[in-house]
């Protein structure tokens, strides 16, 4: 039983030990300097004194020169303000930071202690004060630490000090040669807070334990007669781990303290022991997530030790080596949430161990006389031989690697043996798995080579012009071995070369652009077999299908008008799946899946995550996902999810750049990869991803493109004017494995239509010309292995609208023009109601006053037209003319009474009026003797039943053109009436042929009457009232009718009359 648990010691240890060697082998370090060209801003200085990652998750560095904060990008730095000192940081020389429990941090300088608060960005200093017992005993700040209560420990180089945050008042604690439990020495170096109530303290003069509770020192001295004791009095650093044990760094080596005997194991450079200590003076000490210790030195670089066996791993600066550690004095080491080891060095800068880069193993040439590298780093293709043994192509012959000795044995080409590889220039190697010991060989120069592996003896097959079944060609490409046994050789320009071993023959394969069946271009790339034994051939212009049968290629191009053929025409690889789809590698189109049944491609790009669209290699592992070999590094496709992971030299790919061909999955399921830099191998169960969901922060705002200083958390709101609405983010996912390929998602929520995706290269978000209003500004990003946080951050934003748009505003502006227009309706109707009711008024007064007015005038003109009558009948009373006078009177009563009636009206019918005008019309014919006949034309369109007109206005014209022109007249007169109906009037044309009013006017000068008609003044009168009352303008035109001599031939008059329908 105890060579069984003697055995399991031994094998646990040779695990670990196999464990740590394998970490050893391929830790990477990264450095950053003040000189480091691409972040944005390389450190404020090279000697880095103090390191801490915040709540927020940035990375804060103490230099000697400013304090930085690291975003994964670029540095912000912090420096005094000289003009106004009190405001800023006390002192660009920062020694110690420390952020507390309420997320402010604290920063030790050699002037003064500084309390940052990162959501306002404002300090408050801490000074001594030789006149204040309660201010700092020292302003030369070594280390802080905060315990459970609250209190801030800050040591100096002049005592130590207990801080009241609330009061800001300070405990002093100095040595007190009179008191043995007082401090023992007053320089402090380090503080380190135990749960447990205590505070340990380094100082220059010995270890030091506080009691919290009682105030009392206990103190630990170097004694050089106890084995035991702490290796030396200079203690430099203190850290408690996991399992509750205490590590001292002194200046003369590491202790560990032993609790069960109140002592020290001491651990120290051996210089016969490469195991050991790599140097005495430990400046720093941190345990990492996996229990690993790492031991920071001054002057032995980074050593790790092995908790289980105590051995060191020592790390130091190698020179010209930028992945070794760039300083061998250690100040400080920190590790973050990611995992991620960061180094602060005393004149070297920073250094960061991403422990996931050793994801890789890396073959790379180291010098000519090795064994354990290849010999060249230019690596052309990958295969593995019955023994497991890995061939590999390079530019200087072939590289043979076993993988059990992990020695590697080379076959070149020697100049004076014709018998030998006939170029170093090897392109592809394939073994023959028909043939037992042979190997072909494609070089690029000088053709096909043959070697058996036994005799190591090699058979040339090269251009000969002369020969009619060889090769077209010295340049070849591409090689394959089909299941016949048949080698294919891909020729550079030459086109494709078959050879039957058997028969020692090639059948030539060339372009003919007058045959669609040949091959689609002379320069051929892949050459593949599938599991249906059809060949498929990539070339530089299309890929080909051949038929054995027939010899014929069927060809498939890229098509710009069909989305669906294939991306690029020319192919670097071919890869059928187990569902029969063939994955093409292309230059320049990405990944395509071809559909040999539909002859339908579907592609995926950099714009599916792809790394690059230059695809060299596709081979996929045991797991099912496919492995890629691009220009931008390898990507691994899980078929299921279609997602790639991306890496690149960084995560410890060889380079940037892979060649096609190049690549292998063996019977073991190693995959090998080779390119412009040497040979990768690696399990895929190896690759361990990052899993670390990174914190996402808004590292900047910015208003019209100037930054705003304001920090930004999640949930805060952002309240802007209504002109501040041309804003910015900049953001970060604050995980710094490998910051360049972490990826950003972000939202403005009310604006953006969806998601906007982006890298680390535009890690910002525009927004111009936003409407007032509500938003959610919201932001998610990944880790450098795609692992996202989806919860992101989210910011709100309350924009204002501008006064005249606000909703007060608008309920003011509609209350007042609501207001306004009732007291306009209330004032408008009562002007309206008071202006109708004096309308009314004057209306009913006008009415009356114009009826009264009519009346007045018809009475006026009835006695006028009387009195002329009645002289009439006087003349035939005279003459005793008693017909006559019988037959006129009773046309005069008829009259009369028809005057009698309309003068009662305003208006009568037409048809009545026209009976008046003729009863009064034969009435002044038979008073002057039928000396004129009339005549009353109707317009056909004046309906006289339904047609009224205002009474006795034409009749005093007719009466004026009897007296006045055609009772002068010597022969017979005639007098015309016509009624015309124009526009909105009636048009009475009343024309006689007498004298002429010229010389009507003689005769009543010569007979001494000069007086005007009464009834044409009465007429006259009574148009203006009608004119005023219907808003009409009624007019008379005389006109005097002359003939071609110029001699009166009668008046003319034009009457325009309102009428009414009835």
């Amino acid at each position: 039983m105890k060579k069984i648990k003697q055995i399991f010691i031994l094998f646990f240890i040779l695990v670990f030990t196999s464990l740590y060697s394998q970490i050893n082998s391929n830790i990477k370090f990264e450095q950053i300097s003040s000189e480091i060209l691409k972040l944005d801003k390389g450190l404020s200085q090279n000697s880095v004194q103090a390191i801490i990652q915040d709540k927020e998750g940035y990375m804060w560095f103490g230099t000697w020169d400013g304090l930085n904060r690291f975003d994964g990008y670029g540095f912000f730095i912090i420096r005094p303000d000289y003009f106004n000192a009190k405001s800023g940081i006390s002192s660009p020389s920062i020694r110690a930071l420390f952020q507390d429990k309420k997320g402010l941090i604290w920063i030790g300088t050699e002037n003064g202690l500084n309390k940052y608060n990162p959501q306002t960005q404002s300090f408050i200093q801490y000074k001594c004060n030789v006149f204040d017992n309660s201010s700092l005993s020292s302003d030369y700040i070594n280390t802080i630490c905060e315990d459970e209560n609250g209190f801030l420990w800050v040591g100096t180089n002049d005592g130590l000090n207990r801080l009241n945050k609330k009061t800001g008042r300070v405990t002093r604690f100095y040595l007190n040669p009179n008191n043995a439990n007082s401090l023992s020495n007053n320089s402090i170096n380090h503080l380190f807070y135990d749960p447990n109530g205590f505070l340990w303290i380094a100082t220059q003069k010995g270890l030091n334990r506080l009691n919290l509770k009682t105030n009392i020192f206990s103190h630990y001295y170097h004694n050089i007669t106890v084995k035991e004791s702490i290796s030396s009095d200079f203690i430099n650093c203190i850290f408690i781990d996991k399992n509750k044990i205490l590590w001292i760094g002194t200046n003369n080596g590491l202790n560990k303290f032993d609790k069960k005997t109140n002592g020290f194991i001491s651990f120290k450079n051996q210089s016969n022991n490469s195991l050991s200590l790599s140097n005495n003076d430990v400046k720093a000490i941190i345990q990492d997530k996996n229990d690993i210790l790492w031991i920071g030195t001054m002057g032995g670089g980074l050593n790790y030790m092995n908790p289980n066996d105590h051995r060191f791993y020592s790390y130091t600066s190698i020179s010209n080596d930028k992945t070794s550690l760039s300083n061998n004095y250690i100040n400080c080491i920190y590790e973050d949430k990611s995992g991620n080891i960061w180094i602060g060095t005393a004149w070297g800068g920073l250094n960061k161990i991403d422990k996931q880069t050793k994801k890789f193993r890396h073959f790379i040439h180291l010098n000519d006389k090795d064994n354990k590298s290849i010999n060249n780093n230019l690596v052309w293709s990958i295969v593995s031989d019955k023994k497991g043994d890995i061939w590999i192509a390079t530019n200087q012959g072939i590289n043979i690697y076993n993988k059990q000795s992990k020695e590697f044995s080379f076959i070149t080409h020697q100049p004076n043996n014709k018998n030998s590889l006939a170029s170093n220039s090897v392109r592809m190697i394939v073994i023959d798995h028909k043939r037992d010991n042979i190997v072909w060989v494609a070089t690029l120069d000088a053709g096909l080579d043959k070697y058996n592996t036994k005799t190591k003896v090699f058979r040339h097959y090269q251009y000969d012009p002369i020969q009619k079944n060889g090769l077209t060609t010295n340049r070849l490409m591409s090689l394959y071995e089909d299941k016949y046994g048949d080698i294919w050789a891909g020729t550079e320009f030459g086109g494709l070369c078959v050879l039957n071993p058997e028969k020692d023959k090639f059948t030539n394969y060339q372009h003919n652009s007058s045959d669609k069946y040949s091959i689609s271009s002379n320069t051929i790339y892949p050459i593949y077999e599938d599991r249906n034994g059809i060949v498929w051939v990539g070339t530089y212009h299309g890929l080909n299908r051949f038929d054995r049968e027939t010899k014929r290629f069927y060809n498939y191009f890229h098509d710009p008008n069909n989305k669906k053929s294939i991306s690029s025409d020319m192919i670097f690889s071919i890869y059928q799946d187990k569902n029969g789809f063939y994955w093409l590698g292309t230059m320049g189109g990405g990944l395509n899946r071809f559909n040999p049944v539909t002859k339908e491609s579907k592609h995926y790009t950099e714009a599916n995550g792809l790394p690059n669209n230059v695809v060299y290699s596709t081979i996929e592992d045991k797991n099912g996902d496919f492995w890629l070999s691009t220009n931008f590094g390898l990507s691994k496709f899980n078929l299921a999810t279609e997602n790639f992971t991306n890496f690149d030299v960084k995560d410890g790919v060889q380079s940037h750049e892979f060649n096609f061909g190049a690549a292998l999955v063996d019977e073991e399921g190693e995959l090998f990869f080779g390119g412009m830099n040497g040979l990768n191998t690696f399990y895929p169960e190896e690759i361990q991803m990052n899993k670390n969901v990174p914190l996402i922060t808004i590292t900047s705002f910015k208003l019209f493109n100037v930054e705003v200083p304001i920090s930004l958390k999640d949930g805060d709101t952002l309240n802007l004017n209504y002109n501040e609405n041309f804003f910015s983010f900049e953001f970060a996912s604050l995980d710094y494995v490998n910051s360049y390929k972490n990826k950003y998602a972000f939202c403005l929520e009310k604006f953006d239509k969806a998601w906007n995706y982006t890298n680390a290269t535009r890690r910002f978000a525009d927004y111009t010309a936003v409407d007032p209003g509500k938003y959610i500004f919201r932001v998610k990003g990944s880790n450098n292995d795609g692992v996202w946080n989806e919860n992101g951050i989210k910011i709100y934003i309350q924009i204002k609208s501008p006064w005249y748009k606000t909703l007060l505003f608008y309920i003011v502006v509609i209350v007042l023009i609501i207001i306004s227009i009732w007291a306009i309706m209330v004032w408008r109707i009562k002007r309206i109601s008071k202006k109708h009711e004096v309308e009314r008024q004057m209306l009913t007064i006008q009415k009356q006053l114009f009826e009264l007015e009519q009346k007045s005038l018809r009475l006026q003109m009835n006695p006028h037209f009387l009195f002329n009558s009645l002289n009439s009948i006087q003349s035939f009373v005279i003459e005793k003319d008693t017909d006559k006078a019988i037959h006129y009177l009773s046309r005069f009563s008829q009259l009369m009474r028809l005057i009698l009636n309309n003068s009662q009206q305003t208006f009568v019918v037409l048809q009545e009026e026209i009976k008046v005008i003729k009863l009064y019309l034969d009435l002044e014919k038979l008073r002057y003797d039928n000396i004129f006949n009339y005549f009353i034309i109707l317009d056909s369109e004046i309906e006289e039943e339904f047609t009224a007109i205002p009474p006795m206005i034409i009749q005093p014209y007719i009466e004026n053109a009897i007296i006045h022109g055609l009772i002068h007249r010597k022969q017979q007169g005639e007098l015309k009436i016509e009624l015309k109906l124009k526009d909105n009037y009636i048009l009475c044309i009343i024309q006689d042929n007498g004298i002429g009013r010229t010389a009507a006017m003689k005769i009543r000068e010569q007979s001494g009457i000069m007086h005007k008609s009464s009834g044409m003044l009465i007429t006259q009168e009574r148009l203006e009232i009608l004119n005023k009352r219907n808003k009409d303008q009624l007019s008379v035109k005389v006109i005097d009718l002359i003939d071609d001599n110029g001699i009166a031939e009668g008046t003319r008059i034009e009457l325009m009359i309102v009428f009414k329908e009835v």
